[in-house]
């Protein structure tokens, strides 16, 4: 069984989203690690969309994460909100991943995921989220919509079979890892098996 990372947003150490999930997963066998990077305010997005360098947080974060990639051959991946950013960076930097699970990812929806990047990638929106909205009206960054409407590119309108878009049920931005958090570890269990 490989390694299955997690990875999670800003204003959050992922204690009440990713984390949960992680302790359900590790409960049932999967051997789990915690990639907690260094708490990230919006306030921090926004004094590097001011200062010019937008992508720093993203690609500084994703370094550690590519370098963690490496330890441990292709890890599957779960990541919430901004983690799926620097999840997408990480591949960009060459990194593979076996399954990746990304939960109301803050990014564009039309984003193109590297053909090395990894094997199944699952994204799991909800047109409802008022954070990734929120985050979707800010400028000159690469927030977007894909937490609220999945990717573009999965079929049957798009090319990328290795895409499947799912619509949450659940509300709240971190709603799958909360009320949703059996259902979450059930989904992702059974496509880790």
């Amino acid at each position: 069984m490989s390694k299955l990372i997690t990875v999670h947003g800003i204003r959050t150490d992922g204690r009440e989203s990713v984390d949960l999930l992680g302790d359900n997963l590790s409960h049932r066998g999967f051997d789990v690690f915690d990639y907690d990077y260094k708490n990230v305010n919006l306030g921090h997005v926004i004094f590097n969309i001011r200062a010019g360098s937008k992508r720093n947080l993203q690609y500084n974060r994703a370094k550690d994460l590519a370098e963690l990639a490496k330890i441990h051959r292709k890890p599957d991946i779960v990541a919430h909100s901004f983690g799926c950013l620097v999840t997408l960076r990480a591949m960009e930097m060459n990194s593979e991943f076996g399954r990746v699970f990304w939960y109301r990812p803050a990014m564009d929806k039309d984003f193109v995921v590297p053909s090395w990047g990894c094997d199944q990638l699952h994204i799991i929106y909800n047109p409802n989220d008022r954070a990734v909205m929120a985050g979707s009206l800010l400028t000159s960054h690469d927030f977007g919509k894909m937490g609220l409407q999945g990717s573009i590119y999965a079929p049957p309108d798009g090319l990328d079979h290795r895409i499947r878009n799912y619509r949450s049920q659940f509300n709240g931005h971190s709603g799958d890892f909360k009320e949703g958090l059996g259902y979450t570890a059930d989904f992702i269990a059974e496509r880790l098996r």
